[in-house]
C-alpha cells in the first residue's frame, strides 16, 4: 500500500517533471523518421545550464522528505541501471543502495556501504563495480564480491547523476552542472569539460551527452577518447529536432542506440549508423537508465515513479518479457 508521502511524491513529480504541452510535443512513430531535420543553434556562451531529470525527483522528494520503505518493494526509486558479462543486473536506487539481480530477475544480493542517493552503476570490463553517489559527491568502487575496494573522491564532482565505462575502461562521469569528467579506472582525473547535458552514454564509437538547451530542443554533443584524452567528436545536433529530453542511453551488439524519452514515455531506437530514427517502444511511465544485455538480446528499462524495471527484447517487435519490482 503506498503510503501519502509516496503519493505526494509521485503527483509532485508528474506534475512538476514531466507535464508537457501537447502543442509542443513532437509525434514520434515506430517508422523510421525520412523528413529533414533542422539543426540545433547553441548559444554556450549565454545559456543557462538546464536542469537535468534527476534533479527534479531528488529535490520533489526531499521537500516531501522522503524515506525508502523497503517491506513495500525490492526497488525504492529506482533510478541507474547496468548489465555485466555474467547477466547480473545492477540498480541503483536513489533512497537506498544498489539492487543485484540475475538474469531471471531474482535479487542476489545488494551494495549497501559507502552510498549516499546511488544515481548510476556502471561495470568495468574488470569485474569492478562503480557507483556514482549523488548524494556524496563522489564514485565508489567495489569488486565482485561487493566490498568497497576505492572511491573516486574529486572536489569538482558534484552531485553526479550519470556514468559511462568505455571498452578503455575510462570512466565518464556527467554531474548535475552539465560538467564531465573522466577518469582512469584507479580514479586518477583525466579531464573534465562543462557541457549542461543530462545523460552520457555511447554513440557508435562516440561518447555522447544529451541535454536540453534553452529556448532551443534538444541538443546531444560527441566526445572521443584518445589516448586517455577528451577530444570533441563530430557535430550530431543536426539529429535531434523533435527529439528526446533524454535521462539514459545504450547501445547494443549491432550498435543500435536506445534513447529513454521522459516527455513521451518511450524509448527511441535508432539504426547502427546513429542516423535514422527506427522504432519505439512506449511505456508506461517516464523511463530512466536503461541498460542493454548483448548475451540475451534483453532491455531493461526503468521506471523510477513505479519502482519498476520492464525487460524488453530488443529484437523487433521488442516485445515484453517481464517486469522486476
Amino acid at each position: 500500500m503506498q503510503t501519502s508521502m509516496e503519493k505526494s511524491f509521485r503527483r509532485c513529480v508528474a506534475a512538476a517533471a514531466f507535464v508537457a504541452s501537447a502543442a509542443a510535443a513532437l509525434p514520434v512513430t515506430a517508422q523510421a523518421q525520412t523528413a529533414e531535420r533542422a539543426p540545433v543553434v547553441r548559444d554556450s556562451a549565454h545559456e543557462a545550464a538546464p536542469k537535468p531529470p534527476l534533479a527534479d525527483l531528488m529535490n520533489a522528494a526531499r521537500r516531501l522528505g522522503f524515506s525508502a520503505d523497503a517491506a513495500n518493494a525490492t526497488l525504492s526509486y529506482p533510478y541507474g541501471i547496468a548489465v555485466d558479462v555474467s547477466n547480473n543486473i545492477y540498480v541503483t536506487n536513489l533512497f537506498g543502495g544498489v539492487n543485484v539481480y540475475n538474469m531471471k530477475g531474482q535479487m542476489t544480493g545488494s551494495i549497501t556501504t559507502g552510498l549516499s542517493h546511488p544515481a548510476a552503476v556502471s561495470v568495468s570490463f574488470n569485474g569492478n563495480i562503480y557507483v556514482a553517489n549523488n548524494g556524496g559527491n563522489n564514485v565508489t568502487i567495489y569488486d565482485a564480491s561487493y566490498t568497497q575496494v576505492g572511491t573516486i573522491a574529486d572536489p569538482t564532482l558534484i552531485s553526479p547523476g550519470s556514468m559511462y565505462i568505455d571498452a578503455d575502461d575510462t570512466v565518464w562521469v556527467l554531474d548535475m552542472q552539465g560538467t564531465l569528467h573522466t577518469y582512469l579506472a584507479d580514479g586518477t582525473t583525466l579531464a573534465s569539460t562543462h557541457t549542461g547535458g543530462n545523460t552520457v552514454g555511447p554513440w557508435g564509437p562516440y561518447v555522447t551527452v544529451w541535454g536540453i538547451a534553452d529556448g532551443n530542443g534538444a541538443y546531444i554533443e560527441a566526445f572521443e577518447n584518445r589516448a586517455q584524452g577528451v577530444n570533441a567528436g563530430p557535430d550530431l545536433s543536426s539529429l535531434l529536432s523533435g527529439s528526446p529530453y533524454a535521462a539514459g542511453e545504450a547501445q547494443d551488439q549491432y550498435a543500435q542506440e536506445y534513447v529513454s524519452d521522459l516527455l513521451h514515455n518511450q524509448i527511441q531506437i535508432w539504426s547502427r549508423n546513429g542516423l535514422d530514427l527506427v522504432g519505439t517502444i512506449t511505456t508506461p511511465a517516464p523511463p530512466y537508465g536503461v541498460a542493454v544485455n548483448t548475451n540475451l538480446d534483453r532491455l531493461y528499462v526503468v521506471l523510477t515513479t513505479l519502482n519498476q524495471v520492464y525487460v524488453y527484447s530488443t529484437k523487433a517487435p521488442y516485445k515484453l518479457l517481464g517486469i522486476i519490482k
